[in-house]
């Protein structure tokens, strides 16, 4: 049967099996019949989707799409019909354990006397084998919960790792004599394999049950994924994942993954769970040397590799940067565990500390010898790049080492070098014309010095930390501020697509370094307080660049730079909002209730900056500022949600100091001239009504069912109060000059549509209003927004603006 009639036969299988669950067929007398066909059904599929043969002597093209489409779909067949669509809340269903024994039975059978032209077991049977890891994981899961009464189930766990045991043991014979080719394809499913069995494993180790199978067959591997790292390069080739979903067959990786297998073996056994890591420490490495003297040579070697490969070659030989990096973070993990375990090594890890130890030290000497101040080139920003993202792979109590009052001058300098290249970007972003190589290092470098602040807070970040964390964020602000003075249709000679690429960091990284750090639940309150004191610092240069008056750059390859930093501000401040709920930071923190306010402000210039006009045309040629069709708006909007959520005193503070800032007025309700925190609380509200006038883009108006729910919420659940709001925010004004002028004087702050409604309209809407608070559904808070996005003009059509767009990302591993 060809590829197109078996996928006819995935559906099938798994509504049947669904079928067998949810009725009595269970307990038929068809229940063996109806079994056994889904086991020889899906062991027939398993054993189509082979690789051809000769398929990996050509190493460098790129993977068979449809094989590998394939081959997902057939796993996601046999997890489904063996258990694992679901996490098991009890004992396993009879029909799925027993498909799930058949076919480890099957497995197993085929890798112990089947075997292929090179004398190892198929491929395909350890592809069908570890296709099972979620339900063999779900039995982990049932191991510790006490209900393996049932000995099918023991058999299952203990077959499936004496298969895998012997799989290791043949590979490890092979690895280093066989060609790359003919060991390539089982090496790496193995390696996939059983990094994906972790789970169970670990479930074993919980239960303090080790039967004697466990025990050789980590160590095989071990062994195993020990000899693929030394013996079988990550890519044989340069990579085509930027526009190949699966990449070159050559490609040591998981399906469409970016990691050499080898190291998520080892990195998975190091971070499942504590008592799995601790079996694999006590068990060493199977050529009896210890498991993590041995891992440090192999970093070693790795290293060496990677310098005879030269700078930005990442294949032919050897790991990426990022997988060497993953194994240095592996080494850190076990070596933390063991000398916290006494008695766990007989050396209690010392040696492997000391070990990495010397690695540290190597990457801080070789950053404190570069001469400075002075250009960087691109070799020398390289390589500080390179050191500092290796730094960043240490534990805590060594990074932090760099930000401590030490006054050791070659920590001094490793610091100083550091922060003079992270801002020499900025500071010659107008004299670095034609050196765009030398800033494709830089903007890497970037994302090292974020991992590497990151990686320093122990919990807490040290105050030489926060000041380079300040330091790089103000330097950030003052670059986009020259880039934003030169006009929008000025060249950037680094915020353009060839330094600042989709696929690379955008700005505002360091900003939200701050955000990364606060989501940690368990920081005391005093590191809490250094944290947002660090945001403070930032806030009154970050709110004047987003803020900034320019309108969006014109030059097709230039890249907006204020709307990353833009978000990554309303996200850390949303996350500081969050915190006042909490009261993880009491209400009497000025900082924090300051920054929250300032930042309600920067938010109500970013929509104020959009004027509402009939005439399209004019109100494009009069908006100021950067374009809001981004991700910045919807960190703006759940900002207001988390503003409106906060404990009632800061909320309180908030809409004070708003309504001093703008001084509102209430024409037609002077009894309300002198409540204060009122009128404050309804420019927030009117400005999110001239939001959805068209200021901001229509998917906006979805986010704001959420947003008002909060704001009833934040009015103590009061129907009446809530009603209150929602008036005042229709007919509130600004006074002259409050809001520098981006209102026409005396106009309302809502918009013409609310300006312009009728007395009758408006009492309809604020009926509604309240019956729709009365109730607090889900599903009244979206008929408000309809009712809103009704008194709001309707639907927006051709308004120019794209779809909703994603979050950004900042993840900085593998720039």
């Amino acid at each position: 049967l060809n590829r197109n009639i078996r996928g006819l036969a995935y559906e099938p299988l798994c509504n049947l099996h669904s079928a067998m669950q949810e009725t009595s067929a269970a307990e038929s007398p068809f229940q063996d019949l109806m079994t056994d066909h889904l086991f020889q059904c899906s062991m027939k599929l398993a054993t189509s989707c082979r690789y051809p043969s000769h398929y990996f002597d050509h190493m460098t093209i790129d993977s068979d799409e449809e094989l590998e489409v394939e081959r997902n779909d057939i796993r996601d067949v046999l997890r489904a019909i063996s258990g694992g669509e679901v996490t098991y809340s009890g004992p396993p269903s009879k029909s799925s354990l027993q498909v799930l024994h058949y076919i480890v039975q099957a497995c197993t059978k085929s890798i112990l006397e089947d075997v292929d032209s090179a004398g190892l077991p198929h491929e395909t049977a350890v592809h069908a084998l570890t296709a099972l890891a979620k339900p063999l994981n779900c039995l982990g899961e049932a191991f510790v919960r006490g209900e393996l009464e049932n000995p099918r189930l023991i058999e299952i766990l203990d077959t499936t790792m004496k298969a895998l045991s012997y799989v290791g043991e043949k590979l490890v014979k092979v690895l280093p004599t066989l060609r790359v080719a003919e060991v390539f394809p089982l090496s790496r499913i193995f390696d996939l394999g059983f990094a994906s069995l972790c789970p169970a494993l670990s479930s074993i180790c919980q239960k303090g049950h080790f039967p004697t199978a466990l025990g050789l067959c980590i160590q095989n591997a071990m062994h195993a994924a020990f000899l693929s790292l030394i013996h079988i390069p990550e890519l044989v080739a340069e990579s085509t994942l930027d526009h190949s979903p699966y990449d070159i067959r050559g490609a040591f990786r998981g399906p469409g993954g970016e990691d050499h297998v080898g190291i998520l073996l080892f990195s998975r056994l190091a971070n499942e769970g504590e008592a799995l890591a601790k079996h694999v420490l006590s068990l060493g490495h199977a050529n009896g040397n210890n498991l993590l003297q041995d891992l440090c040579k192999l970093h070693g070697d790795l290293k060496v590799i990677e310098n005879e490969r030269g700078a930005g070659i990442h294949y032919g030989k050897g790991v990426t940067p990022r997988t060497r990096r993953i194994l240095l973070e592996t080494i850190s993990t076990f070596t933390k565990l063991a000398k916290s375990t006494p008695g766990l090594l007989q050396d209690g890890g010392t040696e492997a500390d000391r070990m990495l130890r010397e690695l540290f030290e190597s990457a801080v000497m070789h950053l404190s010898r570069i001469p400075r101040p002075g250009n960087f080139d691109e070799k020398t920003l390289f390589e500080i790049c390179e050191h500092t993202y290796d730094i960043s792979a240490f534990d805590a109590s060594l990074v932090s080492c760099l930000f401590s009052d030490s006054s050791e001058p070659i920590v001094l300098d490793c610091v100083s070098t550091m922060m003079e290249a992270g801002v020499y970007g900025y500071r010659n972003c107008m004299t670095c014309n034609g050196k765009d190589k030398e800033m494709v290092q830089w903007s890497r470098l970037r994302g090292a010095l974020v991992n590497n602040i990151k990686a320093s807070a122990h919990p807490g970040l040290l105050s030489r930390a926060i000041e380079a964390l300040v330091l790089l964020t103000t330097a950030e602000c003052e670059a986009i501020m020259l880039q934003c003075n030169s006009g929008p249709s000025s060249q950037s000679y680094i915020f353009n697509e060839t330094i600042f690429p989709d696929d690379g960091l955008p700005t505002g990284a360091f900003v939200i370094v701050m955000a990364d750090l606060l989501n940690n639940e368990n920081l005391s309150q005093s590191i809490v307080q250094d944290y947002i004191r660090a945001a403070s610092q930032c806030c009154t240069p970050v709110l004047q660049t987003f803020c900034h008056e320019c309108p969006t750059y014109t030059l097709p390859s230039a890249v907006e730079p204020r709307a990353a930093l833009c978000e990554a501000w309303f996200l850390t401040a949303s996350v500081i909002a969050e915190r006042m709920q909490s009261k993880a930071v009491g209400v009497s923190n000025d900082l924090a209730l300051k920054l929250i306010s300032e930042s309600c402000c920067g938010a109500i210039t970013l929509i104020l900056f959009t004027p509402l006009q009939k005439d399209s045309a004019k109100q494009v040629h009069d908006k100021k500022g950067m374009n809001m069709d981004g991700p910045q708006t919807l960190a703006i909007v759940d900002f207001f949600e988390k503003v409106f959520l906060m404990d009632s005193a800061a909320l309180h503070f908030v809409a004070q100091e708003l309504q001093h800032r703008y001084q509102a007025q209430l024409d037609e309700h002077e009894h309300q001239q002198n409540d204060t925190a009122l009128r404050g609380i309804a420019i927030l509200v009117a400005i999110l009504f001239r939001a959805a006038s068209g200021c901001l883009p229509p998917w906006t108006i979805e986010g704001f069912p959420s947003i008002f729910a909060a704001l009833y919420q934040g009015c103590g659940s009061s129907t009446d109060v809530f009603v209150q709001v929602v008036e005042a925010a229709m007919t509130i004004k600004l006074s002259p000059g409050a809001a520098s002028g981006l209102t026409p004087p005396g106009s309302v702050l809502a918009g013409r549509f609310f300006e312009g409604m009728k007395e009758a309209t408006q009492h309809t809407f604020l009926r509604n209003a309240a019956e729709i608070s009365a109730k607090d559904t889900d599903e009244g808070w979206r008929r408000f927004k309809a009712l809103l996005k009704q008194a709001a003009g309707g639907k927006k059509k051709a308004s120019g603006f794209s779809q909703k767009p994603s979050p950004s990302s900042w993840d900085c591993d593998r720039l």
